[in-house]
């Protein structure tokens, strides 16, 4: 479902400002899904999906994507975090992984999650690492490298899809609308009132004070204070289409989203508080017909991944 021989924009640097124009290059790539991508923003950016895929680059205006060995087999990786110098990938079958170097060995460790599938991984970059994944199961831990621990979130058997972390607050979004915050994923979780009724919450991201959350049906909201109102706001998306992911970098909003296995749908947005005037619709480039899945901004680049081996690039302002 995702891969890594796919395609990536260049471009020169720019000043801060929306990525615009969004250039396909080619790069490693076996006709996989690429579901995330994350950067230490000083030496990789990182990148997983389906298959036990996982690849690594040194510079995203460069074709030099290179496949490395993630140790999840035919398992697909999910979830992919950096945080006080360790990266974590997590995925089917209750697998978490740790590595210093993402281009070396990845060490399996215990995720606390069984057999269940670990959808998301996020790091506050000190204290700790938190993931999140289906039937209500969630772990963390203070050393990715370590044993993970078994948490409860409130959500019951319902699944987890994003966990995000800001402003000193750990965010849990997922299935049936629900919404739980904690200062630490250690501690106890408090279930929020999201906005969403019961549509799936599937992706969230935090940036300039603002957390944004989307989901399907096209739905978004957005929230200073995730403990307390979330607003709905206009995405620009169609009620058939899913927001799968909200990203934030160099004062912009990247929002990936479309339709599994269809189309996709990429727009940018300084404020998306503002609704669908805040949003405009970029062209991602993206060649196989798949919906755009994630998005990481570093090293002055954004990085667009998705469905088919597909990868594009863009530079803020360009």
């Amino acid at each position: 479902m995702i891969g890594l021989m796919g395609l990536v924009c260049k471009r020169t640097r720019g000043p801060d400002g929306e990525p615009v124009t969004w250039t396909q290059r080619s790069a490693v790539a076996s006709g996989k899904n690429i579901t995330k991508i994350a950067t230490d923003s000083s030496t990789y950016f990182t990148l997983c999906g389906s298959d036990g895929l996982l690849g690594t680059a040194t510079s995203p205006a460069s074709d030099s994507w290179t496949s490395r060995t993630s140790g999840f087999s035919t398992d697909e990786v999910y979830g992919i975090a950096y945080g006080n110098s360790t990266w974590a990938i997590g995925g089917s079958s209750g697998k978490i992984s740790s590595a210093t170097d993402p281009t070396s060995t990845w060490t399996a460790r215990t995720s606390g999650f069984g057999a269940h599938v670990v959808y998301d991984i996020a790091s506050d970059n000190g204290s700790y690492f938190c993931a999140a994944g289906d039937i209500g199961n969630m772990s963390s831990t203070t050393d990715a490298a370590s044993t993970w621990t078994a948490r409860t979130s409130g959500f019951g058997t319902s699944d987890h899809w994003a966990v995000v972390y800001g402003n000193s607050i750990w965010v849990v979004t997922g299935a049936d609308g629900k919404l739980a915050t904690a200062t630490s994923p250690s501690g106890t979780w408090t279930l929020r009132t999201s906005s969403f009724t019961s549509i799936i919450i599937r992706g969230m991201g935090y940036g300039n004070s603002l957390f944004v959350a989307g989901g399907a049906t096209g739905k978004m909201a957005t929230a200073s204070d995730p403990t307390g109102t979330w607003t709905q706001r206009t995405s620009g998306l169609t009620s058939s289409q899913y927001c799968f992911d909200v990203n934030y970098g160099a004062g912009s909003w990247v929002l990936c989203g479309g339709q599994w296995n269809i189309s996709d749908h990429l727009a940018t947005s300084t404020d998306p508080t503002t609704g669908s005037d805040g949003w405009t619709t970029r062209t991602s480039n993206f060649t196989d017909g798949g919906a755009c899945l994630n998005a990481a901004y570093g090293f002055s680049y954004w990085v667009l991944v998705g469905q088919r081996e597909d990868l594009s690039s863009a530079v803020p302002g360009i």
